[in-house]
């Protein structure tokens, strides 16, 4: 099996940080033990964030819901994550020839 490389190992741990904080999410409603339920929000609670700040560009493109408190649905979700990936993968790559770069 083929090694990843160092950004591809970025981008993969950004998906799942995302992904994880979108199931973290998801878990509130089966009644988790109030410390727990703190302690998982404040984890997830910068991808949150990040995910939150796309959702008026979403909203018209028909991949955000709600009206009051509005949020990415799914596919909305997963474009956010992939997007967020490849910018991950990017800068590792760029941080990646800037250390290697002979001064």
């Amino acid at each position: 099996m083929a090694r990843l490389s160092i950004p591809a190992k970025a981008a993969l741990a950004t998906a799942a940080y995302f992904a994880l904080s979108v199931a973290v999410l998801a878990s509130f409603n089966l009644g988790l033990a109030p410390p727990l339920e703190r302690l998982l929000s404040l984890l997830a609670a910068p991808a949150l964030f990040l995910m939150a700040i796309w959702t008026p560009l979403l909203r018209p493109l028909g991949l955000a819901s709600g009206d009051w408190l509005a949020a990415p649905t799914l596919p909305g979700a997963l474009l956010l994550i992939a997007l967020y990936a490849a910018l991950a993968y990017l800068a590792a790559t760029a941080a990646l020839r800037l250390m290697r770069r002979k001064v």
